[in-house]
């Protein structure tokens, strides 16, 4: 629990009091006082703020200076591995690419094997052809 301890200065910080929500009141318990009551808030004397000790300013400050030190490593580490994932669907692209490319080379070669023996096979039969017709002559 904060207590106010009655300061004015407006200069000094202050939270709004975690006790009553900046109300300045809070409700008592339906069970002991037996009906609906509402009391002055004694933690920030019904101000609804409280002052912020000095070391609690200093604690705050550590925290904040500590948590843009974490996102700064965080961005950075982020940084890192988007351009790792960058290089990793490149060398995906590359190999697919590779693939289609031997893929399309072996088709071809296929292509000019078959063709050849297309082309063979005629010469051979036209060549027996005329060797019959030679030996008949």
């Amino acid at each position: 629990m904060v207590k106010c301890l009655g300061r004015n200065n407006m200069s000094e910080p202050k939270q709004i009091c975690p006790d009553c929500k900046g109300n300045g009141f809070i409700r008592v318990p339906y069970e002991q006082a037996r009906e609906e009551v509402h009391a002055q808030c004694d933690t920030c004397i019904s101000q609804g703020e409280v002052y912020l000790p000095i070391d609690g300013l200093i604690n705050l400050k550590n925290q904040v200076d500590q948590l843009k030190l974490q996102k700064k490593f965080l961005q950075s580490v982020c940084k890192r591995a988007g351009q790792r994932i960058k290089e990793l669907e490149q060398a995906v692209d590359l190999k697919i690419n590779l693939e289609r490319v031997q893929k399309q080379y072996t088709n071809d070669k296929h292509q000019a094997t078959s063709s050849q023996a297309t082309s063979l096979k005629p010469q051979a039969v036209d060549d027996l052809e005329n060797e019959d017709n030679y030996i008949e002559r």
